[in-house]
């Protein structure tokens, strides 16, 4: 049961049992103590002790409801404000290891680095995948055009520097300057495809295959394959080229 529908009966019985109260109340006053008929000033002292004593009832249902309500109420609100603290620290953490992956990995001193350096972007952006609906909600991503794409822009962002490094077989040996072009390049093909702030893709839905459960690499959105293509294409054309024509103009 959550916590919204538990606060929901409570203040229902709680209502209940107040309206129980408070018709209990009105017919023992009206038993006990029945209305002069003919006293005009008599009857309103009369009514005016009724709408006392039914003020007193009221206060103490509210007391009863605040009693009752906000030891359930404090700790939903105090793991609420920590979820958002975590999510704009994992958003954060996420947006920056993408951002500066393609120059460390060029700085990296050898392929394990590199690969290290990439796996801890993916391991940043999974984390902030965990709080998508919250960061969505609380309009961290009000600068990207399709919010719903943002992690699955960055990721296609670190699989084509992780591709980079695949197809180039790089050691601490290659000339950094064919690294960044064939980085930079890889990057294009993404930022082409969605847009640097997502616009390319505003207002689309991916829906996810249903065939890709289970699957391993196989996409999971039907328009993940082409751009998996056109990386893969972009990097064997660079592949292709003279080391002169890769590196740095």
């Amino acid at each position: 049961m959550s916590e919204k529908s538990l606060v929901t009966k409570v203040i229902l019985a709680v209502a209940l049992v107040a309206l129980a109260l408070t018709i209990s109340a009105f017919v023992w006053l009206h038993t006990q103590f029945p209305l002069p008929k003919d006293d005009v000033a008599v009857k309103v002292q009369y009514l005016e002790q009724y709408v006392a004593v039914l003020q007193i009832l009221a206060v103490g249902v509210l007391a009863a409801i605040l009693t009752v309500i906000l030891p359930l109420l404090l700790p939903e609100a105090r793991d609420r404000f920590e979820r958002y603290k975590e999510s704009r620290k994992a958003y954060s953490r996420a947006k920056t290891a993408v951002i500066y992956l393609p120059d460390r990995v060029a700085n990296a001193a050898d392929m394990k680095e590199a690969i290290k350096l990439v796996e801890e972007a993916h391991r940043e952006l999974h984390f902030a995948e965990t709080f998508e609906n919250v960061i969505i909600d609380r309009g961290y991503l009000a600068w990207f055009a399709n919010p719903h794409l943002w992690v699955l822009y960055n990721y296609w962002q670190i699989s084509a520097v992780a591709e980079v490094l695949r197809k180039s077989g790089w050691s601490a040996m290659e000339d950094r300057g064919i690294i960044r072009v064939r980085l930079s390049k890889a990057l294009k093909v993404v930022h082409n495809y969605f847009g640097e702030r997502g616009e390319k893709r505003a207002g689309e839905k991916w829906i996810i295959k249903v065939d890709s459960k289970d699957k391993g690499d196989v996409p999971r959105f039907e328009k993940e394959g082409e751009l998996k293509e056109a990386i893969e294409h972009e990097l064997d054309s660079l592949m292709s080229e003279p080391s002169s024509n890769n590196g740095h103009t």
